[in-house]
C-alpha cells in the first residue's frame, strides 16, 4: 500500500528534524576555545606552539593537540567564515549526516520493504545521544565510526558499489586519524569484520573455503591500507602509539574520577537522567533483536548465517557505552546502523511480514508518527537535558556558563597577575586573550601529577592552599559561582571567603572573582572589595 510508505516517509522526516533540531542551540563547550586558538595560530605567523605555552605554571609542559589538529583547523575557518552560527550548523549538518546513515543502510539491504521499528528506535536513540550533540573533535569520530559500520555492513551484503565502498573505508581513516584519536572504535569495527568472515571461512563447506578465503584476505588488505593511509598525519605512528599509550597510562586514572565525559553512566552524576536510562534502553532493544535474530537462526540450523560481525559490534558498543558516558554518542548511532542490518537481514518487523495484522499495519506506524511528533515538540519547546542543565533552540554563544563577564572586569580593571582558574574556564580566556594572558590550566593539560597535587590538591586539607599558592605566585582565583554552597562547598572558597588576606571583588552567576591583597591589587580591592584592607 501507498499509504503505508507515506507512514514511513513521515516518520523518517520527524526522526531526522527531530535530530536537527537538537542541534540548533548555542555554543557551550568548553574545548571549543582552545580549538579556535590552535586553529587561528596554525594560520598565524607565531605558527602551532611545540609545548604548553598557555601555563603560567612552568615551561616546556607537554602538549598533546595533534591527534584533533584537524578538527581544529576545520573549526577555526568555519568560525572564522561565519561565527559562532557557522559552527552550530555545520555540526547539526554532520549529526543530520550520521542520522540518515541507518536509513541508507537499510535502503542499500533491501529499496523495497522496510520496518516501521527503525525510525522509532532512531528517536530513542537521538534522545539518548542528545547530551553530547556539541562542537568538538569528537563528533567526527562519531560519525567516522558511524560510516565505517554502515560501508562494512553493505559491503558484506556484496550490494552494487561494494568495491567502491570497500576502497572509500581507507580514505575514512586518512580523515580520521588527523582529526580524533577515536579511530581506535573504527579498527575495533574493522577487527570484528575480519572475525565475522574467519567465522564464515570456517563453518563453510569446502567448495566454498577458496572464495570465503579470498574475502579474509580482502578484508585483511582494507585494514592494512586503512594503517597505511592513516600513518599520513603530523606525527606519523606516534598517532596509534598516543590512544594505547592513554588507556594503559595509570597516571589518568585519577583524572576519570573528575572528568566529566570520562565517567561511567551509572555515575552519580548521570544514573538517574533521563537521557541515560533512555541510553540503556537502546542497548536492551538492540540487545533483544539480536538474541531474537540468534534464536531464529539457531531453530533453523543455519548456523553459517549468524550475525557473528553483529554481535561482536555489539560487544564492542556494549564495552564502550557501559565504561563513559564519552561514547554515548557512538554507541547510540552505530547501534541504529545495527538494529538496520537486524530488521532488514532477519525479516523483523518489516511492513509486509506476517505479525503486522491488516489493522495493525496501519495502526501501529500511524500511533507511533502521533506519538513521535508530540514527543519531539515538547522536547524541543521545553529543552533538552537534565545532567547539565536544559539546552534552548538558539544561536551563537551560550554565557551561561562562559566568564565573559569576569573577563571584562579583568580586563576593564586591568588585573594583571597569575590567575588560578576552574578548568573549564581556561579555554576561553586562552581563546579571549589569544593566549596572552596565560591560564593555571585548561582542558588540555596532560600531566596528571599536576592535576591531581595542583589542581586538585587546591581543596586538600592542610598545608596544600598556602603552598600552591605561594609556588605558582597566585594573586587572584576565577571560579566557578556555582561551586559556592555553604558548608557544603569546596573547602578553599571558604578560606577565600574567610582570609583576610583575599578579596571578593566580583561575582555574577557564572563566575567569582577573588585578589589577593598585595600591592598590584589594591586599586580594585579599594573600589569593589566589602571588606576593610588591613593596608
Amino acid at each position: 500500500m501507498k499509504i503505508q510508505k507515506y507512514v514511513y516517509l513521515a516518520l523518517v522526516v520527524v526522526v531526522l528534524a527531530y535530530l536537527a533540531v537538537l542541534c540548533i542551540f548555542p555554543v557551550r563547550s568548553n574545548d571549543l576555545f582552545l580549538y579556535l586558538e590552535i586553529g587561528r595560530r596554525y594560520f598565524a605567523p607565531e605558527g602551532l606552539p611545540k609545548t604548553d605555552i598557555f601555563l603560567f605554571t612552568g615551561a616546556d609542559a607537554q602538549f598533546e593537540y595533534h591527534h584533533e589538529l584537524g578538527s581544529m583547523i576545520f573549526f577555526y575557518i568555519l568560525y572564522h567564515l561565519g561565527g559562532f552560527n557557522a559552527l552550530i550548523f555545520a555540526k547539526a549538518a554532520f549529526f543530520l549526516l550520521m542520522g540518515s546513515l541507518p536509513l541508507w543502510v537499510a535502503r542499500k539491504l533491501d529499496d523495497r520493504r522496510f520496518s516501521y521499528v527503525l525510525p522509532v528506535f532512531m528517536l530513542f536513540a537521538i534522545y539518548a545521544a542528545s547530551g553530547r550533540l556539541i562542537e568538538r573533535g569528537s563528533m567526527f569520530s562519531d560519525l567516522f565510526s558511524t560510516l565505517v559500520l554502515s560501508l562494512i555492513i553493505v559491503i558484506r551484503a556484496k550490494v552494487t558499489g561494494s568495491d567502491f565502498y570497500k576502497m572509500c573505508i581507507p580514505v575514512v581513516f586518512l580523515v580520521w586519524v588527523n582529526f580524533h584519536a577515536g579511530f581506535v572504535v573504527g579498527f575495533m569495527l574493522l577487527l570484528a569484520w575480519f572475525v565475522a568472515e574467519a567465522f564464515q571461512y570456517g563453518v563453510c563447506d569446502s567448495s566454498g573455503k577458496a572464495c570465503q578465503k579470498d574475502e579474509m584476505y580482502s578484508v585483511l588488505k582494507t585494514i592494512g591500507a586503512s594503517i597505511v593511509l592513516g600513518l599520513i598525519n603530523p606525527r606519523g605512528v606516534y598517532a596509534y602509539l598516543l590512544p594505547l599509550r592513554i588507556m594503559v597510562n595509570e597516571m589518568l586514572r585519577p583524572s576519570v574520577k573528575y572528568t566529566y565525559e570520562l565517567l561511567p553512566p551509572w555515575a552519580n552524576e548521570f544514573r538517574n537522567t533521563p537521557e541515560i536510562q533512555v541510553f540503556l534502553g537502546v542497548m536492551l532493544a538492540c540487545f533483544l533483536l539480536l538474541a531474537v535474530a540468534i534464536g531464529r537462526i539457531i531453530k533453523k540450523r543455519k548456523y553459517r548465517d549468524l550475525p557473528v560481525f553483529e554481535i561482536a559490534c555489539f560487544c564492542v558498543f556494549a564495552v564502550l557505552g557501559l565504561s563513559m558516558v564519552r561514547f554515548v554518542n557512538t554507541v547510540s548511532f552505530g547501534l541504529a546502523v545495527l538494529v538496520a542490518a537486524l530488521l532488514v537481514n532477519n525479516n523483523l518487523l518489516m511492513n509486509d511480514e506476517m505479525i503486522w495484522t491488516p489493522w495493525s499495519r496501519m495502526l501501529f506506524p500511524t500511533a507511533a508518527l502521533a506519538g513521535m511528533v508530540l514527543f519531539s515538540v515538547t522536547d524541543v519547546v521545553k529543552g533538552v537535558g537534565s545532567s547539565r542543565g536544559k539546552r534552548l533552540i538558539g544561536l551563537g554563544l551560550d554565557q551561561s556558563n562562559k566568564p565573559e563577564r569576569a573577563c571584562d572586569f579583568i580586563e576593564n580593571n586591568g588585573i594583571n597577575v597569575n590567575i588560578f582558574n576552574h578548568d573549564e574556564f581556561g579555554g576561553y580566556i586562552i581563546w579571549r586573550w589569544q593566549g596572552k594572558t596565560k591560564v593555571f590550566i585548561h582542558g588540555f593539560v596532560n600531566d596528571q601529577e599536576y592535576f591531581v597535587k595542583n589542581y586538585l590538591g587546591i581543596d586538600q586539607p592542610g598545608k596544600d592552599f598556602n603552598r600552591i599558592v605561594r609556588t605558582y605566585n597566585i594573586g587572584a582565583f576565577l571560579v566557578k559561582t556555582l561551586f559556592l554552597s555553604g558548608a557544603n562547598g569546596p573547602d578553599y572558597y571558604r578560606k577565600l571567603l574567610s582570609s583576610p588576606d583575599w578579596h571578593l571583588v566580583y561575582m555574577d552567576p557564572v563566575a567569582m572573582l577573588f585578589v589577593k591583597d598585595i600591592p598590584e591589587n589594591r586599586e580594585v580591592i579599594k573600589k569593589y572589595s566589602s571588606r576593610v584592607s588591613k593596608h
